[in-house]
């Protein structure tokens, strides 16, 4: 029962690390896209 618990919680951080690796991904990409957008004008 312990095991499963521990399981599942390690489960949630990969989870929750993934979409935090992914947000600062898509944030870096906006600031990358308005940086280009500036450049072009």
């Amino acid at each position: 029962m312990i095991h499963k618990i521990s399981h599942k919680i390690l489960f949630l951080n990969h989870q929750i690390s993934i979409n935090v690796n992914q947000y600062k991904e898509f944030i870096f990409l906006k600031k990358a896209r308005i940086y280009i957008l500036q450049i072009d004008s």
